[in-house]
């Protein structure tokens, strides 16, 4: 894959976890003197067309910029865009991109947990007998379903999974801090907020939806439960 072909959004990515990864040189200001010596750069996007096309990632570029002055780096050097292909670029549907799945009878069933004052209205599938209270509601979709792609996983094999749900937070597949409980708890998170959530999926299983994509809004779905929580 070339650089040029990986596409804006994923150029933000790159250095988003170029710049998050301790065993990597940051990418520093260097136009705000010693204040702002050593302070980490961050990517923004820059409308080069009055119309950006998220989907076909055009209209844009991506430049870096230095939160505490106004320097700003037009150039993003090459090694970030190739480091981030070698290292991330296995999966080929990008984050935020809306897909649909086909769900049979024996596809199985996701646990979510609403809460108790969780208005079910029977959209998507039927809870199953017994469910009440603030207890867990068992559903089993069947047919076709369009979901967000949230996250990415492998088999272990080294196949490309995909974590799906219809909420706009990105899911960390990573190890989370044991003070967390570990990736269980972001799961756990994702459940009750979410009215669908699948992790594991393949490739060959999604079908994506041309001209559909939609940024991710949260780095995480505890930062997301945070602003829920505080009415933002």
């Amino acid at each position: 894959m070339k650089i040029s072909d990986i596409g804006a959004l994923k150029m933000f990515e790159a250095i988003e976890a170029w710049q998050a990864d301790p065993n990597l040189h940051e990418l520093t200001c260097s136009g705000g003197g010693g204040e702002c010596s050593g302070v980490k750069l961050i990517p923004k996007m820059m409308a080069t067309a009055n119309h950006i096309n998220l989907s076909g990632q055009e209209g844009s570029k991506i430049v870096l910029e230095c939160p505490n002055c106004d320097f700003v780096q037009e150039r993003v050097p090459d090694c970030v865009y190739q480091w981030y292909i070698d290292t991330h670029m296995s999966h080929n549907i990008p984050l935020g991109q809306v897909v649909e799945l086909e769900i049979t009878e024996g596809f199985g069933a996701d646990a979510i947990f609403y809460g108790k004052d969780y208005n079910f209205q029977g959209r998507y599938g039927k809870p199953t007998e017994g469910v009440e209270g603030d207890k867990e509601i068992v559903l089993r979709f069947v047919g076709n379903l369009r979901a967000l792609v949230v996250g990415y996983s492998q088999d272990c094999d080294g196949t490309p999974l995909y974590c799906l749900s219809n909420i706009r937070v990105k899911y960390n597949c990573g190890h989370l801090p044991e003070k967390l409980g570990g990736n269980m708890a972001e799961t756990i998170n994702y459940k009750k907020w979410s009215e669908f959530f699948k992790t594991g999926i393949c490739e060959e299983d999604l079908k994506v939806i041309e001209g559909q994509l939609v940024p991710l809004k949260y780095k995480s779905i505890f930062e997301y439960e945070e602003m829920m929580m505080a009415g933002l």
